[in-house]
């Protein structure tokens, strides 16, 4: 799975859904966010992540700026859970130039 490319000037939020993987009445009660390349380099793909991690409900969401036109990152949440589990989600993130008109 993947999200949508954003392009190097978009600051955007990225959202992560765990209220399909979790039983009723299980809540979150904190979470972190990271992110790596995959594929090309960007050394400082870490200052990608702005601010921390904003939980609401069963969801994530991480404020996401920059990076580097035709790298391919993974973005990945990990959530501790009001009954102790650590679980993780992940999906790539392409940082592409926006078409021309």
């Amino acid at each position: 799975m993947s999200f949508s490319p954003k392009t190097p000037t978009d600051r955007e939020y990225f959202a992560f859904n765990y209220g399909r993987i979790l039983p009723a009445g299980v809540t979150i009660v904190s979470a972190e966010c990271f992110i790596t390349v995959l594929d090309g380099t960007d050394p400082a793909a870490v200052a990608m992540l702005s601010g921390l991690a904003i939980i609401v409900g069963l969801k994530v969401f991480q404020l996401v700026i920059d990076g580097l036109t035709g790298v391919k990152y993974c973005l990945e949440c990990r959530a501790v859970t009001s009954d102790g589990q650590t679980i993780v989600l992940h999906d790539d993130l392409r940082v592409e130039l926006a078409c021309a008109a």
